[in-house]
């Protein structure tokens, strides 16, 4: 089936710039040929040319042959020809095992047939008009490896394997198993949603790619201006310099011959002084004393040297940069320096998405373990709580999205995790009178099972620990309460110590201290206090509009802190759709992740060392990898 026209670059191999010949395929799913991949496989393990992804090896049977590559290729090189009946008709199929091109009336014919119809046959369904690429569909049943004329017309559920009616019946007689064309189409649905999200984590890429672009033009961009600038500054430096120079040359030669009488006059009176001193020496030293009263006479009438008016200082105007602390330049008219934001350090790189897929529950909160931030506490509610039911409310989930631990507690809005592995949850304790007015208790789920101890308080809306211990609770009443569990420290009512008035606060994370902050959509701010044992202080409100600008107004849905030099807490904001820092004093703030990273609304997120975990409203987690 010779074609004509371009071939496409993905039947070209990027090693030897020619169509592939046996392609294999490497772990990091690049395509090369075999001869190309066994020159490299000469120092050991291969590395991709592309990625430069190691492929442990040990042989080239290591890697796969990419069969629909090969069959790609053969039906480019191949002639118009039937190998079965040998007539030049339109050839559309290939049989792998007996390695023949047939035309479509033997392609039927050879199913047929007992022995071949386990081959398989690929089919071209059409050709790429631009490349003359074929696009190839297989074509033919899935036969059992054990008894070769059943198909695999069932899916064993328990060993996860496609059967076929004897080994049903057999090696897999009492299993549950489901028609394996209902499987096959959930696999489907399942591939091609991946397909979708490894779609939005291109798209990320090239966006984070075009931003290094971007940075690395606008770099570029201001080393050019500085460059101008420095020539510029030079060239004003030496124009300002020799003027300068010409005026105090001018005024050097001007003063030349008043410094010079001066000076000769200056040495007058510096003679006549030194002569009189020692004429008055000599009269003392050897004179009698009629000499010393005709020495007083002869002085008396000779005028003394009036300093002030024979001696006059010399002043000149001329400027002295060298006792100047601040020389002030004038800039040039072409351009001047702008400083930009401070910016806080820190850049993330994303590590895995999954989807939590839990059946008419959503996300209340997320709380990564503070001995392994690969796993994850993701708390589930629904949107009518039943009070007192317990189910599987909180699972433990690790970075590659498996459910590894499932915990029997009611439905929460938030839950916190202690250095020692205690789940601090809610439990609501129905009253007689009513049912949908009730009051509860905080309790801690550790190794299995529930402690004996608990703290009685309303319905939690948020929990946090601090640093030595103390649990934070935040609840319905707005009552922001520190607890050295079970006992109570000390209760505080929020709109009693704050400035503005909190309109609905919805999560509460603590600092390094005894600093806590309250994000609260309601007001749009982030407030911080100071919970102490004795007493709660105001320390500041924060709204990032007055550093960035946001297209709509700031909407804190969740916060978790960060300890670095300079970021420290970590905000999600749905509105804006996008996560920010903000320094532990207020004063800078940062955007990390927004639209451009494919976020679709986050609300929740936590922090664990350098790992990061940010949810959004379809409960799709992200995590990153946090670098300085």
């Amino acid at each position: 089936m010779a074609t004509g026209g371009c071939v496409k670059d993905e039947l070209t191999c990027a090693l030897c710039l020619e169509m592939y010949k046996e392609p294999r395929l490497l772990t990091c799913f690049h395509t090369f040929c075999k001869t190309c991949i066994e020159q490299l496989m000469e120092k050991g393990n291969v590395s991709c040319p592309l990625c430069r992804s190691v492929c442990k090896s040990v042989s080239i049977l290591d890697f796969p042959l990419n069969v629909y590559i090969q069959t790609q290729v053969a039906f480019i090189k191949h002639e118009s020809k039937c190998d079965l009946c040998e007539k030049d008709l339109n050839i559309k199929s290939k049989c792998i095992e007996c390695d023949q091109f047939l035309c479509e009336n033997c392609s039927t014919f050879h199913l047929k047939i007992k022995s071949c119809k386990t081959h398989q046959v690929v089919e071209m369904i059409e050709s790429n008009e631009k490349s003359n690429t074929p696009i190839l569909k297989v074509k033919k049943d899935s036969y059992c490896d054990k008894h070769p004329d059943e198909i695999l017309r069932f899916y064993c559920t328990q060993c996860e394997l496609p059967v076929c009616r004897d080994c049903k019946h057999t090696l897999h007689e009492g299993h549950k198993s489901e028609d394996i064309q209902d499987r096959v189409k959930d696999a489907r649905n399942w591939l091609e949603m991946l397909c979708k999200q490894i779609d939005l984590e291109i798209s990320c890429y090239n966006n984070q790619r075009n931003s290094m672009i971007n940075l690395k033009d606008f770099v570029d961009k201001n080393v050019r201006c500085l460059d101008l600038l420095e020539q510029n500054l030079i060239t004003i430096v030496k124009t300002k310099c020799a003027e300068l120079k010409s005026e105090m040359k001018q005024l050097s030669e001007g003063t030349t011959e008043e410094v010079t009488n001066r000076k000769i006059e200056i040495d007058r009176n510096i003679s006549q002084t030194k002569s009189k001193k020692n004429y008055i020496g000599q009269i003392l030293l050897h004179g009698s004393d009629s000499d010393i009263f005709q020495c007083k006479s002869q002085l008396s009438t000779v005028p003394d040297i009036n300093i002030s008016s024979n001696f006059k200082h010399l002043e000149l105007s001329m400027p002295l940069f060298v006792e100047l602390k601040n020389i002030q330049l004038p800039f040039p008219t072409l351009g001047h320096v702008q400083s930009s934001q401070l910016k806080l350090g820190m850049t993330v790189v994303l590590k895995n998405t999954f989807i939590c897929n839990v059946m008419n529950k959503y996300i209340s909160s997320i709380c990564l373990s503070p001995l392994d931030q690969d796993i994850g506490l993701i708390s589930f509610r629904h949107h009518n709580i039943v009070v007192g039911i317990k189910m599987e409310n909180t699972i433990a989930y690790n970075s590659k999205g498996n459910a590894i631990e499932q915990f029997p507690i009611s439905s929460q809005l938030d839950i916190a995790v202690g250095y020692d592995e205690e789940l601090y949850y809610y439990e609501d304790i129905p009253t007689k009178e009513s049912k949908k007015e009730c009051t509860g208790c905080i309790r801690i789920y550790k190794k299995g099972k529930t402690t004996s101890g608990a703290f009685p308080c309303q319905r939690p809306i948020s929990l946090d620990l601090f640093r030595n211990g103390d649990l934070a609770i935040l609840d319905v009443d707005f009552k922001l309460s520190r607890v050295k569990f079970p006992n109570l420290v000390k209760t505080h009512l929020l709109n009693k110590i704050c400035e503005i008035k909190l309109v609905a606060p919805i999560k509460i994370a603590c600092g390094e201290g005894d600093d806590l902050w309250i994000a609260d959509p309601g007001s749009g701010y982030i407030v911080v206090f100071m919970l102490f044992d004795n007493n709660c202080q105001f320390i500041f409100k924060f709204d990032p509009c007055e550093h960035l600008k946001l297209p709509n107004k700031f909407t804190p849905n969740g916060i978790c802190m960060y300890t670095s030099f300079l970021n420290y807490a970590v905000i999600v904001d749905s509105m804006n759709n996008c996560v920010l820092t903000v320094s532990k004093d207020g004063k800078f703030c940062d955007i990390i992740l927004d639209h451009r990273h494919a976020l679709e609304s986050p609300t929740f997120v936590d922090c664990k060392n350098d790992i990061l975990w940010v949810c959004d409203k379809k409960n799709r987690i992200r995590i990153y990898e946090i670098t300085k």
